[in-house]
């Protein structure tokens, strides 16, 4: 026995949009100019988008989920890399094997994403909070590209 769900609609050639009935395989032959075709409703659709889609990172970045936050990390030296790591109430950078380089800040307050440029050819990543006197530096890094990519996932992270 046979399920259908709703009624099947007449299909329409993508040549000469002529309407033919319902097929009953999965091809259909068009009436007037004789094309055969796969009717738009059998079509596969591909899914839709996932809202938290990531976008692509650029070359020699590197992006991956851990659970709810987003951890970004990209080369410095041989052995440095950069990690930048988005999580659901703050946002934290450090250096790869080298201590003391931690800085974490709190996302319930940042106002905006600021890409500046700083001292000796460095390029800075600052969240200016809603506090006063609170910290806003949050990475710092001679390319500007993955800081700039890691600003637009902050961003949508805020918005």
């Amino acid at each position: 026995m046979q399920s259908f769900r709703g009624v099947m609609q007449d299909a329409e050639c993508p040549r000469c949009h002529a309407t033919a009935p319902p097929p009953e395989t999965r091809l259909a032959t068009c009436p007037r100019c004789g094309l055969v075709f796969v009717p738009h409703e059998l079509v596969p659709r591909p899914p839709p988008p996932a809202r938290d889609e990531i976008p692509d990172p650029p070359p020699h970045v590197t992006v991956r989920r851990e659970g709810p936050a987003l951890t970004i990390s990209w080369p410095v030296l041989v052995l440095a890399t950069h990690v930048i790591a988005i999580g659901e109430t703050s946002v934290e950078h450090h250096i790869a094997f080298a201590p003391g380089t931690r800085t974490r800040l709190e996302l319930d307050r940042v106002l905006r994403v600021e890409l500046r440029p700083g001292r000796w050819g460095f390029h800075e990543l600052h969240l200016p909070s809603a506090r006063r006197r609170a910290r806003t530096l949050l990475a710092r890094a001679f390319d500007p590209v993955p800081l700039e990519y890691a600003a637009r996932l902050i961003a949508a992270k805020l918005a």
